[in-house]
């Protein structure tokens, strides 16, 4: 039994002779929550989770082998088994995702779920079947790294896609630049330790003050990601409004109502914050400043400066949730892939060619006066 989930069931497996060695029960990348297990065999259980799981009329009868299993705080351990290189006392903070609502952090401490990841008793994921899954909400497939612990679901299209930064996905402007060292580029690259951006010198009565990102093509955006310079102070936004719109005009007029408009506070400094909003389709998402952390705001009589010293731009996929196609023939990737080692074997198609679609039959017009069978 492999890559399997039982949520509150009542699991029974009985040999029909207890005597006959060669009968026994195994179960890998298996989630067993809140459910009883009967097992009256020999059994091997490897690569699987346990989560509040109880033991019935265990009858062990031949080998027991045991490994690479995880189990949440309070959960008893398979008897028996002595194989090692388990993870105990977790911390069941799982997340929900496309497909269910048991996906792992992708990061986090030792004694949560992000510990199963890589952790199981195969060094190739691919040997298990599992190249083309996941256990994690961001959709990274497993493809040939080390085995996660546990169940698997099937890799599909994340709902948000992250816009890539400058020179190949962006191309940032604003309404004024302080100096060399706060230009805009440094809004976009990536890196939140540089200065970032920041209006001009004499900014804090600037109006409208903007940070414009010109994403080269008509995007449905869905969210924005912010964080402002070390230290807080001095153009650090406070309230906010966003616009997504096709017009290159720098006229606030032009750019329609705003998709999101808020406040952030920073009680614990420099951190990031998002805003999330219904998708809207345009080439330019503008980050405008309403009011400011710093000198001249917000309790003062002008607005503040604006900065920004890193900005994220985030992208609904209209293919949430699908299974992933790499080669876009409209064949998914785990079905190309009948085995799920992540090689090419006969009988397969290759998901990553899509001229290779298998065997077809092609009908076409019969025959003049010919029979239709």
């Amino acid at each position: 039994m492999q890559n399997c989930l039982f949520d509150r069931t009542f699991f029974w497996f009985k040999s029909d002779d207890v005597n006959d060695l060669t009968q026994y029960f195994t179960a890998q990348n298996c989630f067993f929550r809140f459910s009883p297990l009967h097992l009256y065999s020999a059994y091997q259980i490897t690569d699987c989770l346990f989560d509040q799981p109880t033991f019935y009329s265990i009858y062990i009868r031949g080998a027991v082998v045991g490994s690479n299993n995880g189990y949440t705080t309070g959960s008893a351990l398979v008897p028996g088994a002595t194989g090692g290189n388990d993870k105990t006392n977790l911390t069941a903070n799982f997340e929900s995702g496309p497909l269910g609502s048991y996906y792992y952090p992708a990061s986090g401490a030792t004694n949560t779920l992000t510990a199963l990841i890589d952790a199981g008793s195969r060094t190739n994921a691919g040997l298990a079947g599992l190249y083309h899954h996941t256990t994690v909400v961001g959709q990274t497939k497993e493809t040939n790294s080390v085995l996660d612990i546990g169940f698997h679901f099937v890799a599909v299209n994340p709902a948000e896609s992250e816009v890539p930064k400058t020179p190949s996905g962006m191309a940032p402007s604003a309404s004024s630049v302080y100096d060399a060292n706060w230009t805009v580029d440094k809004a976009t690259n990536g890196v939140v330790t540089d200065y970032g951006w920041h209006n001009r010198a004499d900014g804090w009565n600037e109006e409208p003050a903007w940070l414009r990102i010109n994403l080269l093509s008509s995007k449905p955006v869905s969210r924005l990601g912010y964080i402002g310079r070390d230290g807080g102070g001095n153009g650090v936004y406070r309230d906010y409004k966003i616009y997504v719109t096709d017009s290159s005009s720098t006229n606030a007029a032009d750019w329609g109502t705003e998709v999101a408009a808020g406040q952030w506070l920073w009680p614990n400094g420099k951190e990031r914050r998002d805003a999330e909003f219904g998708p809207k389709s345009g080439q330019y998402v503008i980050l405008r400043r309403i009011t400011a952390e710093g000198y001249h705001g917000p309790s003062g009589t002008d607005p503040g400066y604006a900065n920004a010293n890193e900005v994220w731009i985030y992208t609904r996929n209209t293919m949430f949730s699908t299974p992933l196609d790499s080669d876009g023939d409209g064949l998914a990737d785990h079905l190309e892939d009948r085995n799920g080692n992540g090689a090419l074997n006969s009988g397969e198609t290759d998901w990553n060619s899509p001229s290779d679609l298998g065997f077809k039959v092609l009908i076409t017009q019969p025959k003049a006066a010919s029979p239709i069978p």
